[in-house]
C-alpha cells in the first residue's frame, strides 16, 4: 500500500530481523504473499553475541522489531545467495532437537561428534563454553537441493556448547536433519564474494547492466578476516567493475538458492543486483 501497489507482489523483499525467529518470519511472509517473491537480508548483529541489538528505520532505532522493505524497481533484479564452503566426508542425523539446541547426534552428545569429526579442536569446550569464533572455518551444513549439478548446503553455525555437551546454534534444527561438517580456509572466506557478485550477474539476462548492489556478509565471517576486509571489496569489484553497492555484516542471512525457496542460513553471502536491460 506504500507503494501504491496494493495486491501486486514486490519483486524483492529485504528484509532485517532479530536474531532468533527467522524462519517464522520467512514462513509468515510465504502465507502472506506466496513462495516465489525472493526475500534477502540479514539478521541484525553487534559488536559480540551479547551486544545490544537494534533495528534502524525511517529514523528510529527499534528493538525486537521486523523490518520489510517491498522493493518494486523500473528495472530489473538479479540475485545469487551461497556459502562458499566445502563439504567433508563426516556427516550424522540430528536424533534430539530442541530448537536451535541440538543435544545429540547419532544418539550421542552432539559437542562430542562434532569434536570428534574436527579432530579435537573442541576438546578444551566439552562441559560448556562458547565456541563461535572457533567454528567459523569448521561449521556444519545441512544439504539444501541442488543449483544445476551442483550440491547446496544451508550454513549452520555453531556458537556454543552447553554443560550437557549440547550444541546451540543460529539456524533451527529439526530431528532427523542430516548434518556434514563443512571447511573454508580464510583466503576462502575472502575470495568467495567474488564468486557470488559473479553468480548474480550470471543469473540475470546477457544484456542486464548492473546499476547498484545490496550486499550481505556474514559478521561472522568479517571477525575471521577483519584485517583484510579491503579484500572483499576488490572481490565486488572484480565482479562488477565500477557499480556501487551497499554492505551489511549480519548475525545470519536470508536468501534464496532456487527461486521459491526462501532460507534463513548462517555464514553466508547474499548479493541482489539492481540495474536495465542496455538498449
Amino acid at each position: 500500500e506504500d507503494a501504491g501497489r496494493a495486491g501486486k507482489p514486490p519483486a524483492l523483499f529485504w528484509l532485517t530481523a532479530p536474531p532468533g525467529v527467522e524462519e517464522q518470519i520467512l514462513c509468515g511472509i510465504e502465507d502472506a504473499v506466496g513462495p516465489d517473491v525472493p526475500v534477502f537480508g540479514g539478521s541484525s548483529a553487534a559488536n559480540s553475541l551479547d551486544g545490544a541489538l537494534s533495528q534502524l528505520a525511517r529514523g528510529q532505532a527499534h528493538s525486537g522489531a521486523v523490518l520489510l522493505s517491498a522493493l518494486y524497481p523500473s528495472g530489473e533484479i538479479a540475485c545469487a545467495f551461497s556459502s562458499g564452503y566445502t563439504p567433508t566426508e563426516h556427516r550424522g542425523w540430528v536424533t534430539r532437537s530442541e530448537g536451535r539446541r541440538v543435544p545429540e547426534i547419532d544418539g550421542l552428545p552432539a559437542a562430542e561428534v562434532y569434536d570428534r569429526w574436527t579432530g579435537g579442536a573442541f576438546s578444551a569446550q566439552l562441559g560448556g563454553g562458547s565456541i563461535g569464533a572457533e567454528s567459523t572455518l569448521c561449521p556444519l551444513g545441512r544439504p539444501s537441493g541442488w543449483a544445476g549439478k551442483v550440491p547446496q548446503f544451508l550454513l549452520i553455525h555453531p556458537n556454543a556448547v552447553d554443560g550437557d555437551n549440547a550444541l546451540t546454534f543460529g539456524v533451527h534444527i529439526n530431528e532427523g536433519d542430516e548434518l556434514v561438517l563443512m571447511k573454508a580456509t580464510r583466503d576462502d572466506l575472502l575470495e568467495r564474494i567474488q564468486s557470488v557478485a559473479g553468480a548474480a550477474l550470471a543469473s540475470a539476462r546477457p544484456s542486464f547492466r548492473p546499476q547498484g548492489a545490496l550486499v550481505i556478509f556474514c559478521a561472522g565471517c568479517m571477525l575471521a578476516v577483519r584485517d583484510d576486509i579491503d579484500r572483499v571489496v576488490q572481490g565486488v569489484t572484480a565482479a562488477l567493475g565500477p557499480t556501487p553497492f551497499l554492505g551489511r555484516f549480519a548475525f545470519g542471512e536470508q536468501g534464496c538458492f532456487v527461486r521459491g525457496k526462501n532460507q534463513h542460513a548462517n555464514l553466508s553471502i547474499a548479493v541482489v543486483l539492481l540495474g536495465q536491460q542496455e538498449q
